[in-house]
């Protein structure tokens, strides 16, 4: 994931803004948040704003459900 994380700091760097969106907990019930927040700091991921269980309007999403990591890499 070195090169997917590479280019959202690239895209959070030159500007754009990064919202990173997770279902975690959804089903469960579980508040996953604390755990993301330090995972996504370990991998060193900048980005905006975190948000659980909710999707915004946006230009381009990448998920799991319609989006996997190699198609976001056909789009570098």
């Amino acid at each position: 994931f070195d090169d997917i994380i590479k280019k959202i700091n690239s895209l959070y760097d030159s500007g754009d803004t990064i919202k990173m969106m997770t279902a975690r907990g959804s089903k469960t019930g579980i508040d996953w948040t604390d755990f993301t927040v330090i995972q996504l700091k370990e991998w060193g991921l900048k980005y905006h704003e975190l948000i659980m269980n909710q999707k915004p309007y946006g230009d381009i999403y990448v998920d799991d459900k319609a989006m996997n990591v190699s198609s976001f890499r056909l789009l570098l």
